[in-house]
């Protein structure tokens, strides 16, 4: 064909491709512009590369493809540049300003937007002006830089109102009202946001209208005004389901379930956060976006299951409770269980419900604890509520008891920050982990040093060391970190969770001390009774639940009680989330009574397992039985085993410690039953794991 002709496809392509992105379909939009980028090449026609990677830019923007969006506007730019034309400059600039913006490049989107500002200016150009202005004021109300982004903002407005142009009034009373309402201006907020519905309604636009009463429900909430945030928030939500907004709903319908709540409408702000979370889930797993976006949309939703829970609480419905924090903490499981199965891109419902393993049921949550021996401690953060559940194997949830342990959570408040009610740890829990891990030893490390960490280790072992070994062990962790120590024995296995079989020889042996160890230059009657905030940690998490703990073990029948020298194992399992992770739960211990001042720890009356969901333990229980379903040749089962690691000489000389040869042998055994290949010793380093 001609060039000519040949020109004209390229150009076809392109109209195409602007139809397909105008109708949503923007993987044909993509492709269409790639030809017309192709034959741009060939043709080597700069005025054909330019529209080509603009309208390919736009198309892999609206994907969330930013990255990609980048390289095509960086690539238009340096066209416009050849081709001199100032149009297509700032628009190209405007384009990189807004994406640097979206990536958090706050530096080079004020560049950009600057050099599109005075473009604009040199042309006349008063919309381009009024862009350039209002991208601008975007950066620095996300940069906090709330008086500038007024500045900004403020102009955008200025311009608009002279030119007469409606739409871009309406934008600028919608940031104004934004930058207000960050500010805690809220009855101005209320007065720009007000402007904004009403230019939006005189232009019918219903996606400008849509923003807007959802600003308003917002800001009302706010103030407290429920009754106003409904009206509003409703309205909203109306023109964004006929819009198929379906971010847009999902955001209106957990921000209304928070007003509803708020409201004293707990049936119906259930119903608004349940379909918030399910909208949110779809559109988490149908995008092909920036982490960065599924990001934000998996905090949102974090926020939905946790105002579920505590509005199912207050409904008394504590069971579907525990199923929502079960759900809530396992989207990131499953989503990686997807994408190794390469079903992310595909989409196809059946495989996802294939590789989906959460309950959907209480029943099913029940189940999984009934295949396995442990009695059950489920905690759950929300909302400034710590909820928790005890669920015995055969028996189902036997107790549920919540506290607060935020002080400045209320029902259904937000800040004028954002829209999520993330999970909050609150005064009292946080106090009680900072202050054990400060007693404890634990440093955070600090960046700012310039100490090498070949010098701050010995260091850090020296003087934890003077800490440890003062008269009377005043911060008392020696029983505990004695490598030789009940709790440090491998006295427990995952295989005897699942019934793989348990390895002999480890609980015995571990209560004896050896010599040469920190615990043997003690005398035997120094107890450690450790800092008041393990008393208090017990008391917050585990005394609800004290008449409900097991007492028998699996070497225990009838009425017999496990005993300090009963060899036999009383097994808890501890499904954890967030900061919770940071509470040393081995060593808390009940309060000391006057009739026993040697209460055992935690890790001596129980053999503890920690997971981060009960969905964990069912796909360890699939994998364990399709595993056993093979023959040994067809077998490709790995595991990792490690055991009796050799520590370096500066630690054994400064504790004592010795090797732990009862450690090596179950490693062996353990690698034998699930064919690995046990790494011990030497082999046994971070470098050989990673």
């Amino acid at each position: 064909s001609t060039p000519t002709a040949l020109m004209d496809k390229g150009r076809a392509f392109g109209n195409l491709g602007d139809c397909y992105d105008a109708l949503g379909d923007l993987e044909e939009a993509v492709k269409c512009h790639e030809q017309h980028l192709a034959i741009g090449l060939k043709l080597k026609s700069s005025r054909d590369l330019e529209r080509a990677y603009r309208g390919l830019g736009h198309s892999h923007k609206k994907l969330g493809n930013l990255q990609q969006a980048l390289v095509c506007f960086e690539k238009r730019l340096v066209v416009a540049h050849e081709l001199n034309n100032s149009e297509a400059k700032a628009s190209a600039y405007g384009e990189l300003g807004h994406i640097h913006t979206t990536l958090g490049n706050y530096e080079q989107a004020i560049s950009c937007l600057e050099h599109q500002l005075t473009i604009a200016r040199d042309l006349k150009d008063k919309v381009a002006e009024a862009d350039a202005s209002c991208g601008l004021g975007q950066v620095y109300q996300q940069m906090g830089e709330y008086s500038t982004a007024l500045r900004y903002h403020q102009a955008d407005l200025d311009i608009a109102e002279e030119i007469g142009l409606a739409p871009l009034q309406g934008r600028a009373c919608g940031n104004l009202g934004s930058v207000h309402e960050s500010l805690g201006n809220l009855e101005e907020a209320i007065r720009y946001q007000e402007q904004h519905l009403t230019v939006a309604a005189q232009t019918n636009d219903k996606l400008a209208k849509t923003m807007a009463y959802s600003s308003l429900g917002r800001i009302h909430h706010v103030l407290g005004n429920t009754s106003q945030a409904v009206a509003y928030l409703q309205q909203g939500l109306q023109i964004a389901e006929v819009l198929g907004r379906r971010e847009e709903e999902a955001r209106i319908r957990h921000r209304l379930g928070l007003a509803l709540w708020g409201n004293g409408q707990l049936d119906t702000s259930q119903a608004q956060l349940e379909q918030a979370a399910h909208l949110l889930e779809s559109i988490r797993r149908e995008t092909r976006g920036s982490s960065d976006y599924k990001l934000s949309l998996f905090d949102l939703q974090t926020a939905s299951y946790q105002a579920l829970q505590h509005v199912l609480v207050g409904l008394g419905r504590k069971e579907e409770a525990l199923l929502v924090a079960e759900r809530g903490r396992t989207r990131a499981f499953v989503d990686l269980l997807l994408e190794r199965q390469g079903f992310v891109e595909t989409n196809t419902l059946n495989n996802q419900m294939k590789y989906d393993t959460t309950p959907s049921s209480v029943e099913q949550l029940v189940e999984i604890v009934n295949r396995q021996k442990a009695c059950v401690l489920y905690y759950s953060l929300a909302a400034g509520y710590l909820y928790s559940w005890f669920i015995v194997p055969g028996k189902g949830i036997v107790r549920f008891h919540e506290v607060a342990v935020s002080e400045t959570e209320k029902e259904g408040e937000v800040t004028t920050a954002g829209e999520e009610m993330l999970t909050s740890t609150g005064s009292l829990l946080d106090h009680y982990v900072q202050s054990i891990r400060d007693c404890l030893g634990v440093q955070s490390q600090n960046g700012d040093s310039d100490m090498d960490t070949s010098e701050m280790w010995p260091q850090h072992m020296e003087d934890f060391g003077d800490k440890l070994n003062q008269d009377g062990d005043r911060s008392g962790f020696l029983r505990m970190v004695n490598r030789n120590h009940f709790f440090n024995s491998s006295n427990y296995s995952l295989s005897s969770l699942f019934s793989l079989g348990s390895v002999s020889g480890s609980v015995a042996s571990g209560s004896a001390s050896r010599h040469g160890s920190v615990r043997s230059r003690r005398t035997s009657n120094q107890s450690w009774q450790g800092p008041a905030c393990l008393t208090a940690l017990y008391q917050l998490l585990i005394a609800p639940f004290e008449d409900c703990l097991p007492t028998m073990c699996n070497k225990t029948s009838g009425s017999i009680a496990h005993g300090k020298r009963c060899s036999g194992r009383r097994e808890l399992l501890l499904v954890l989330e967030g900061d919770l992770y940071l509470v040393p739960f081995p060593v808390l211990k009940p309060p000391s009574t006057s009739s026993d001042t040697n209460t055992e720890y935690l890790s001596e009356r129980f053999s503890l397992l920690v997971v981060p969901s009960l969905t964990s333990l069912r796909a360890n229980q699939r994998s364990r039985s399709s595993g056993a379903a093979k023959t040994q040749d067809q077998s490709n089962m790995t595991a990792l085993v490690v055991g009796n690691p050799r520590l370096p000489p500066a630690i054994t000389e400064q504790w004592g410690w010795n090797d732990i040869p009862h450690a090596e042998q179950e490693a062996t055994m353990v690698a034998e039953m699930l064919q690995a290949k046990a790494l011990i010793g030497p082999q046994a380093s971070k470098d050989s794991v990673l």
